[in-house]
């Protein structure tokens, strides 16, 4: 961003701003009618035109380095905003879609009165946010790595761990993938309608000085627990937890039963117990400062959090770039549309980092870590996913082109020969050729911005895929730093050495 502030009152930085970018800044109320120079941009509605400060405030937030500073919700600008705002208590719950309804769409599909669908949703998201804000009346932080902590996952999720996609569904399998209410998951955190084992494992601690510890016969007589396994668990995939904590659990229902058999014992900070259970945890200050610690992150290991984010992008495409009659801002804003792809590129800036700096300091231990090929494969769908979003048509005829091998193009690109009024399904010979095809909205995305019909009280109601586009170029190229030196697990800088 230091560079991009050198551009700024350029020509340079005047040529990077187009006309999509203005209407973005502006919300719809500054255009052009001649697509002239920017200088000629007028006001529409009751704005004065004489207001030149209104004009360069919308060039600035249009600029590349506006974008960095003002849309990028994890800019250093935003991010010390929310940091304060955070230590006040301010809880963020901006986040309207989730990928990971299966178990409650079954649930509700079975209920045929609407009403009583929407009461059984609201009951869930109410009690979830009622124990989120006792939490912090008893002095709990938000932890971000609840989602991640496998270990103390409910007992449901290891019930289901080793069941087909349907007993999956059907059990609601995702909803207890975490282990606290005071994380920020998918949409409003609704599935933590219930303490987790990390709320009851941080109460006891802070009022009676009690941590939990692994008590089953099954358990591995040299296994080292607290911050040994916890250092384990970072490096190797979450499957192997049961297998790794147990002896002889040669069947599932050991596996299941080790990971459940577990009791309360006073802490001796001078010799603690060799079988103490250990907790993720990670509040504000870090959000998106490692792989492991976000806001509305969801999955075990760097693959699942990735598909977990690209889901959130593409899958709820219709819900996220359209407002479908939606309260401004409330139910629906410009940021629903637009940060749906910076949760999965931050993402993946972050873990290429951790990645880097890994493989750098301790290359033969990282060789032999699960983590490695996780982080790999996950960076791999990164660079997929940013190909994909370039590569996104609009939803128009498409008619092959004049290259070799053939490249498809929008119809407005022929003068003849690519009649876009024309049914695919019939058509007179030699109007359309047998290669011509039509791709559907949502793998194809309208490009700019549309307008609402009502021409006082207009909004915008649909954002296209153009910023998309445009923002992947430069998230590709982010090069802000999110490796710190802080007291870490996976800051090997702060060991003496590696495990």
């Amino acid at each position: 961003m230091n560079r991009l502030a050198k551009i700024r009152g350029t020509r340079l930085e005047e040529s990077l701003i187009n006309w999509q970018d203005m209407n973005l800044a502006a919300e719809g109320l500054w255009s052009s009618p001649d697509q002239g120079p920017l200088d000629a941009v007028v006001p529409r509605g009751t704005m004065p035109e004489s207001d030149r400060s209104v004009r360069d405030e919308i060039m600035e937030r249009a600029s590349p380095l506006g974008k960095a500073l003002y849309q990028d919700p994890y800019s250093p600008l935003q991010r010390h905003r929310r940091q304060a705002m955070g230590a006040t208590g301010l809880c963020f719950l901006e986040n309207d879609v989730d990928p990971h309804w299966a178990g409650l769409a079954i649930e509700l599909d079975r209920e045929p009165d609407r009403e009583v669908r929407f009461q059984r949703v609201a009951d869930r998201l109410i009690k979830h946010v009622i124990l989120h804000e006792i939490g912090h009346n008893l002095g709990l932080a938000h932890n971000f790595e609840g989602t991640y902590d496998a270990l103390n996952y409910h007992d449901n999720f290891w019930k289901l761990a080793w069941s087909s996609p349907e007993e999956k569904d059907l059990g609601a399998y995702d909803e207890y993938r975490h282990t606290t209410v005071m994380e920020y998951m998918s949409s409003k955190g609704l599935f933590a309608d219930f303490l987790g084992k990390y709320d009851e494992a941080a109460i006891r601690f802070s009022y009676g000085n009690q941590v939990a510890v692994f008590n089953g016969e099954r358990i591995r007589p040299d296994l080292q627990g607290g911050n040994a396994l916890r250092e384990w668990r970072y490096r190797s995939d979450y499957m192997k937890i049961p297998d790794y904590i147990c002896e002889n659990c040669n069947n599932v229902k050991a596996r299941q039963e080790v990971l459940q058999q577990r009791t309360w014992v006073d802490f001796d900070p001078q010799d603690p117990p060799q079988f103490e259970v250990p907790f993720l945890f990670c509040d504000n200050y870090y959000d998106r400062m490692t792989p492991y610690c976000a806001t509305f992150d969801y999955g075990s290991n760097m693959r699942e959090i990735f598909a977990n984010y690209k889901q959130m992008w593409q899958g709820y495409y219709i819900f996220n770039n359209f407002s479908r009659d939606r309260l401004q801002p409330f139910g629906w804003s410009l940021g629903s549309a637009i940060i749906p792809l910076y949760y999965p590129m931050i993402f993946v800036s972050t873990l290429a980092q951790y990645y880097y700096y890994l493989d750098a300091v301790a290359p033969t231990e990282f060789d032999s870590w699960d983590l490695k090929a996780d982080m790999f494969a996950a960076l791999g769908s990164g660079l997929n996913l940013a190909a994909e979003v370039i590569a996104i048509p609009e939803p128009v005829r498409l008619c092959a082109g004049w290259t070799n091998p053939t490249t498809y193009l929008p119809n407005y690109y022929f003068q003849s020969g690519c009649d876009a009024n024309v049914s695919l399904d019939y058509a007179e010979p030699g109007t359309l050729s047998v290669n011509d095809i039509q791709v559907p909205l949502g793998p194809a995305r309208p490009s700019t911005i549309r307008f609402s019909q009502d021409y006082e009280e207009y909004q915008i109601d649909m954002i296209g895929s153009y910023f998309d586009k445009a923002n992947i170029l430069w998230l590709l190229g982010m090069n802000r730093p999110t490796l710190l030196r802080f007291n870490y697990d996976l800051d090997l800088r702060d060991r003496k050495s590696v495990v």
